[in-house]
């Protein structure tokens, strides 16, 4: 098992993983026959391997209770603490890469957002020699960035900024470090927050799929203009609510942003799947779109379980437990 996941992540995606077993999809093998482009990206995630999440932790937001001990944010949605004994544990474990989901607003000060130095100088994994994702995780509301052109402006500015910052502190950081740009856009508290008819989308949800289009230009065009390491390194993109399906990456309306660098984007896909048949569709769909033409994608987060597999929502577009 473990030599067959190794193929299918190297070949279609690096399988970064919110639990720690791995799930192999059915159509694994068709993959690892398939004579795939070859290219630096390509070779990238290949790389890669499999990761992990550390979920729960950096990306806690909104602990009021904790508002004169900012560190303690890590232990506000768990009670453990991160350190460098459980990263060493995971790279023993054999995971190859690891994303460290941030959440930043509740961490800033002032009209530029600027982060505090506490929260920014955190160690993130280069140590053990891991692959390292960092991104904007919860930082989805209004007041910070919403996908839509009621609040474009503020959004830009709010990530320009927050960008800015990251790009400059691990400007140095060599290209283990990879930067995704924004988890889940999406329209929170809508009935379009988790779905939306792919076939007749409504005028708010074109409107917000254009607005991660550019959302996500905003922060390729601040990463490559920061210098450094920065000029070529690697970036995930994903469409709305990060979705693997015909709703995000998979959208007519989604569009990868333009770089002046070539082959330093990766697709960004979550995929909480049901059942393996819809699974091998996902995926086959994916392979077609993005890794078939020498874009590789990786699943940074996904759930499966059994067979018909995870229960994705009740028909009423709210999430299932």
């Amino acid at each position: 098992m473990k030599k067959l996941f190794r193929k299918i992540a190297g070949l279609l995606t690096a399988a970064v993983m919110a639990v720690t077993a791995a799930v192999v999809p059915a159509s694994a093998e068709t993959y690892a026959r398939q004579k795939l482009p070859t290219n630096e990206a390509m070779t990238f995630v290949d790389r890669m391997g499999a990761g992990w999440n550390l979920g729960n932790t950096l990306d806690a937001v909104n602990c009021s209770w904790l508002k004169d001990n900012e560190l303690g944010y890590e232990t506000g949605w768990q009670s453990v603490k991160t350190t460098k004994e459980l990263i060493a544990g995971i790279k023993k474990l054999g995971f190859n890469t690891i994303r460290v989901p941030v959440s930043w607003h509740d961490h800033v000060s002032g009209d530029n957002f600027t982060i505090s130095k506490v929260w920014l100088d955190r160690d993130w994994c280069i140590e053990e020699d891991l692959y390292v994702i960092l991104n904007v995780h919860h930082d989805i509301e209004k007041r910070w960035y919403y996908p839509d052109s009621d609040h474009y402006a503020s959004s830009s500015k709010f990530l320009k900024s927050i960008w800015t910052q990251l790009c400059t502190r691990f400007k140095d950081y060599g290209q283990k470090l990879i930067f995704e740009a924004i988890n889940e856009p999406r329209l929170v508290n809508t009935t379009a927050e988790w779905w939306y008819d792919v076939n007749n989308p409504e005028d708010r949800v074109k409107d917000a799929l254009n607005v991660i289009n550019k959302l996500n230009q905003v922060m390729v065009n601040t990463v490559r203009s920061s210098g450094g390491k920065n000029i070529d390194r690697y970036i995930l993109v994903g469409g709305y609510d990060t979705d693997g399906t015909d709703k995000g990456l998979l959208s007519g309306s989604f569009k990868m942003p333009t770089d002046k660098v070539k082959n330093r984007l990766i697709a960004d896909v979550h995929y909480y799947g049901i059942g393996k048949i819809a699974s091998k569709k996902v995926l086959d769909n994916l392979y077609n779109a993005y890794t078939s033409k020498g874009i590789p994608v990786v699943i940074t987060e996904y759930g499966l379980a059994g067979d018909p597999g995870y229960n994705y929502s009740n028909g009423n577009g709210d999430t299932a437990a």
